[in-house]
């Protein structure tokens, strides 16, 4: 998988990159950072609103305004940040015999997804051309990051529905108690089934979250419908997707196991956890207190000793249950 700034997007952000650059560099890394953001915000501020420049300067400054030290180091103040055409990268990449396959999310990769009211007219100055497709969608949607699937083997195509078929999907979304077809996400945008059986396999996969259910083995007769309605769903960013199965722990566990992985890193003071989805999180305060201590040889009352404050068994459940929504739980042998 290669990482790159991608053309013509990007060249608004080397506007951005050429005023925090114009701030003289600190000897400490963290201090240059946040002169250059100081800077930035100081150069917004004298900016006129009503301008294209000033627009794009003072939404930067905004965006920017709490930036990590490390990102701003490494995207706006290092010596050297290329950016690529596309078509650019292909042609060296064809030259290592490699070709292009995809992004690795399918939110980003299919034009239906990138650009929902353009996906057409995108796909028909294509004219059939996957490559030129994927130019077409960076000038289209002016992004300025890209992170391209490149294989030894030519790609198949497109992503192909049938493909789930063989997969394992994981999802986590809330049924409406008032239409049953409806569900929610977590940022209140609403997905809803095209029949009353998909709505069904949709609700089991959202039961058994965070585990990770074989595709094959829901119960849906219309195998067409279920595939376009997951495709939807993944390329959206909600749905899952692995090859292999995976078991995960629940907080109503007598004496609850946190992934190994995750007790080490809480033991060395992490601010984050990886969860057995193998991503990073980072659970609440009271959640990280009890990782550590999570070996299975703790029942509630234990595990609210360790707590300071009022209210610890209240609160050991809700750390419990956050765990378990991580996927931070190993299931009970």
């Amino acid at each position: 998988m290669l990482s790159f700034n991608v053309l013509p997007g990007w060249r608004l952000e080397q506007i951005v990159r050429d005023i925090c650059a114009a701030e003289d560099p600190a000897l400490d890394p963290e201090t240059n950072a946040k002169q250059a953001i100081a800077h930035l915000n100081a150069i917004a501020a004298g900016t006129p609103e009503n301008t294209p420049y000033g627009f794009l300067v003072r939404q930067a400054a905004q965006r920017l305004a709490n930036a990590n030290p490390s990102y701003m180091l490494g995207e706006y103040l290092a010596p050297v940040n290329k950016c690529f055409l596309f078509e650019d990268v292909l042609r060296r990449a064809r030259k290592a015999d490699m070709h292009y396959v995809s992004e690795p999310e399918l939110a980003t990769s299919l034009p239906e997804r990138v650009l929902p009211s353009n996906a057409a007219k995108a796909r028909a100055l294509a004219n059939g051309d996957a490559a030129k497709l994927q130019s077409i969608l960076d000038a289209m949607s002016g992004r300025s990051f890209r992170r391209a699937i490149f294989s030894k083997h030519p790609p198949r195509g497109e992503p192909d529905p049938k493909v789930l078929n063989t997969l394992h999907a994981s999802l986590s979304l809330q049924r409406d108690t008032a239409n049953s077809r409806s569900f929610r996400t977590g940022t209140g945008q609403t997905y809803t089934a095209p029949s009353d059986e998909i709505a069904d396999a949709v609700a089991d996969l959202t039961r058994i979250h965070p585990a990770i259910a074989a595709v094959a083995e829901l119960a849906v007769k219309d195998r067409g419908a279920l595939e376009d309605a997951l495709m939807l769903l993944a390329s959206s960013g909600y749905l899952r997707l692995q090859a292999t199965p995976l078991r995960v722990g629940r907080a109503s566990g007598v004496k609850p196991i946190a992934d190994e992985v995750a007790r080490l890193e809480a033991r060395d003071q992490k601010s984050w956890v990886t969860t057995r989805h193998h991503l990073a999180v980072a659970p609440s305060s009271d959640a990280m207190a009890l990782v550590p201590h999570l070996d299975g040889t703790r029942d509630r009352s234990a595990l609210a000793e360790l707590l300071q404050g009022a209210d610890r068994p209240a609160r050991v459940e809700g750390a419990l249950k956050q765990l378990e929504q991580a996927a931070l739980l190993q299931p009970e042998e």
